[in-house]
């Protein structure tokens, strides 16, 4: 990983919604270099994707569950292009 820091998380907290319907779009699967990250897996799905332009970065996270998508192919590409930028591999997946 290149220029990454571990967020200083208070913690975030899901709740899954009754009868909510299956997600469909483009996923960004997590593949190698977070090595050493002992909670991130290869396979792993990024849940988390949260551009903060006024401080130039971005906050993200992968779990192991699928809890996000793009509905744009071309945004899940973008994201995986600006991970690699940080020497982190990932690949855009369809989901439907």
């Amino acid at each position: 990983m290149k220029d990454v820091v571990k967020a200083g998380r208070t913690g975030a907290f899901r709740i899954r919604l009754e009868n909510a319907p299956p997600l469909h779009g483009w996923a960004v699967q997590y593949v190698s270099g977070m090595e050493g990250e002992e909670e991130i897996e290869p396979g792993y799905y990024l849940a988390n994707w949260q551009p903060e332009p006024q401080r130039g970065s971005v906050v993200f996270a992968f779990e192991a569950e699928l809890n996000m998508v793009f509905h744009d192919e071309a945004y899940a590409n973008h994201v995986r292009d600006s991970l690699k930028k940080s020497e982190i591999e990932a690949e855009v997946v369809w989901i439907g």
